[in-house]
């Protein structure tokens, strides 16, 4: 009997974690389109603005994951450990695209990536991770 509330917890964790995951494979899909086969941009700088966009939805998630996921009221907390997370897997994920025939990897880029987390994580702890709230 013991045994069944574990498997329940570990569930509830997986399914909590599901939505940035799944968002985390979303950004891989989309990076991993050959550069030839990307939409003109309808102003100069305006994949930086996507960047940032996409990562904040990441950086939310991932914040929301952490503070859901875990009976630990300090991590869940921990606005730093999102940010990590989003920072590597946007470092990760333009080393991938060094791969990828006609896409490079870009610091502005890279910036604009953990700028967008920065803000996902801000959003996410302002309204549901504050102290007194859980």
């Amino acid at each position: 009997m013991t045994a069944q509330p574990e498997q329940f917890r570990t569930a509830k964790q997986a399914w909590i974690w599901l939505p940035a995951v799944a968002w985390a494979a979303f950004i891989a899909t989309l990076t991993s389109i050959p550069g030839s086969k990307m939409p003109r941009q309808p102003f100069i700088h305006f994949d930086l603005i996507v960047h940032a966009a996409v990562y904040a939805a990441l950086g939310f998630l991932a914040h929301r994951a952490f503070f859901r996921g875990t009976s630990f009221t300090w991590l869940g907390r921990a606005w730093v450990l999102p940010l990590f997370l989003g920072l590597v897997y946007a470092a990760l994920d333009e080393i991938h695209q060094t791969w990828i025939p006609g896409r490079s990897c870009a610091l502005e880029d890279f910036i604009a990536d953990g700028l967008g987390a920065a803000l996902g994580v801000w959003v996410y702890f302002s309204r549901f991770a504050r102290p007194g709230r859980r």
